[in-house]
């Protein structure tokens, strides 16, 4: 026989349901409710949310969000569970177990009631229903209200069980004393002063004064010199300007040479690529180097 809800009265009047396992064991029950409508819904919520995780309080346990069962000890030191919706609300709760294989095993028989058919046979007739009376004549059916017959059987109603409230536990603080770091201080050590002193020796300038006797003729050149030199320096200027664009001219004639001689020898030994450019230009510095030196200091002019 598959597990069922048990719908049913307590003393006081109100709805209550139980889950019943398969060999007919009560497993867990429920709170209670003043409608009867109020515990379909309940057991409705015990459906939704019968395959939920476990927290086991008696451990130090990973904490689980709602929906969740509950295993916990009462003030007998039993194993008991309660199975929270989703708000929280105490939808269920077991009786008492003498080990905890037990009460998980009262846990998988509520995990497996999501199907499970519900019995208010013991509430026949505490709720009526409206059943409509088909007539063969044609006319509008009337609505007839049957009343069942009322069979209550007696219940045990289980006692509500406080679970103890775990003491919070404050750790002492611990005050780390501080420590001052140390302060090393190092001697200072004095510099030597460098002077530095630069001697010069003095030396003596000792002239000497020597008369020369200076002939006639060498007079007369001396003369005929500072004539010249007196002269307009404008023909020695045109002179030199004359003299450079030769040497110019000499320069670039000695250049064009030199790239012809280094392209003959690079077609002439096969050397081709980045190769044969340098060697062109390495010629031309060559030739062209020593030409423009002598142009410069006019050594060959």
């Amino acid at each position: 026989m598959p597990s069922k809800f048990r719908l049913y009265k307590d003393a006081a009047g109100k709805f209550r349901f139980r889950v019943v396992a398969e060999n007919g064991q009560n497993v867990a029950s429920s709170e209670a409710y003043e409608q009867y409508a109020s515990c379909l819904k309940g057991i409705n919520s015990v459906k939704k949310n019968c395959r939920s995780e476990v927290e086991d309080l008696t451990i130090n346990d990973r904490k689980v969000l709602n929906p969740k069962y509950q295993v916990f000890k009462d003030a007998a030191d039993k194993f008991r569970f309660r199975l929270k919706a989703s708000n929280g609300e105490i939808i269920a709760q077991s009786e008492g177990y003498e080990t905890k294989d037990a009460c998980r095993n009262g846990i998988e028989v509520v995990k497996r009631s999501y199907d499970a058919k519900i019995d208010d046979s013991a509430v026949a007739g505490a709720h009526v229903e409206e059943r409509p009376v088909r007539s063969s004549v044609g006319v509008k059916p009337a609505k007839a209200t049957v009343a069942e017959a009322k069979v209550e059987a007696p219940e045990m109603e289980m006692p509500e069980v406080k679970v103890p409230e775990t003491p919070e536990v404050k750790m002492a603080e611990v005050k780390v004393p501080e420590t001052e770091a140390l302060e090393v201080k190092m001697p200072e050590m004095e510099k030597p002063e460098l002077v530095t002193k630069t001697v010069t020796p003095e030396v003596e300038r000792v002239e000497f004064l020597q008369t020369v006797p200076v002939s006639p003729v060498e007079a007369g050149i001396s003369k005929e010199a500072e004539v010249a030199e007196t002269k307009p320096k404008g023909m020695s200027i045109l002179k030199e300007l004359l003299i450079s664009f030769i040497g110019l001219v000499i320069a670039l004639i000695l250049s064009a040479l030199a790239l012809g001689i280094a392209n003959w020898g690079i077609s002439f030994f096969g050397i081709t690529g980045d190769v044969a450019k340098a060697a062109a230009i390495i010629a031309v510095a060559v030739v062209i180097g020593p030409t423009i030196a002598a142009f410069a200091t006019k050594k060959y002019f």
